[in-house]
């Protein structure tokens, strides 16, 4: 025979060899595109300049600001501001459970009421002042843990005054253990009284003084 014929196996296998050639240098292309693009971006981003970071604004402090001419009363043992117009008088009460019979601070308008009080005690009081406290709050008095405990109350009648309808009181106690002795704030009046948001700031500016 002069030569050998070729089946259609030997034709299959050229034409899967040539697709496959095909495919393998198709691919090759592709792949070396896609590492030049990846290279040029790769480029611009290390020429390009960082942007410089945004500054984070923080907030004024609503408090500070707020106490910023209140006057500061230094005790023993601790310190505290309050409202410039307000009145500092000691306890009108003597208690031997007490030391140094506490404080009481008034905005002078009704000396008899609006008033908020620090006693300070060798013995713990709120057994006897939280009794019909139904939750007691754990807070932070100048990083020392305390209680809080706020009762609402119907009052009809008080010191020969009748109140028709009876008012709703709100009564908030602050107990705080310190080197042996009980801090004691408390403050009882109307509960939509405008005197608890000053009680809140004056706790924030409450200082231990050891």
């Amino acid at each position: 025979m002069d030569g050998v014929q070729q089946g259609p196996k030997t034709k299959f296998l050229l034409i899967l060899l040539i697709i496959v050639t095909c495919l393998s240098s198709l691919t090759s292309g592709f792949l070396f595109w896609q590492n030049t693009k990846l290279r040029q971006q790769i480029s611009q981003l290390t020429t390009q300049p960082s942007p410089s970071p945004t500054p984070l604004v923080s907030p004024k402090p609503s408090a500070n600001t707020e106490t910023a001419d209140w006057k500061t009363y230094t005790g023993d043992g601790f310190s505290f501001k309050y409202p410039a117009q307000w009145d500092i008088n000691p306890l009108p009460w003597d208690d031997s459970q007490l030391l140094n019979n506490g404080i009481l601070l008034s905005d002078g308008q009704r000396p008899n009421e609006d008033q908020i009080s620090l006693e300070i005690s060798s013995t713990k009081m709120s057994d006897v002042m939280f009794p019909g406290c139904k939750q007691i709050q754990q807070v932070l008095l100048d990083n020392v843990a305390a209680s809080r405990c706020e009762i609402t109350q119907e009052i009809s009648a008080e010191r020969g005054i009748v109140y028709n309808p009876p008012i709703i009181s709100k009564i908030v106690y602050i107990e705080a253990l310190h080197n042996g002795l009980y801090y004691i704030i408390s403050l009882t009046f109307d509960q939509t009284s405008d005197k608890f948001k000053i009680l809140d700031q004056i706790l924030s500016t409450f200082e231990f003084i050891d």
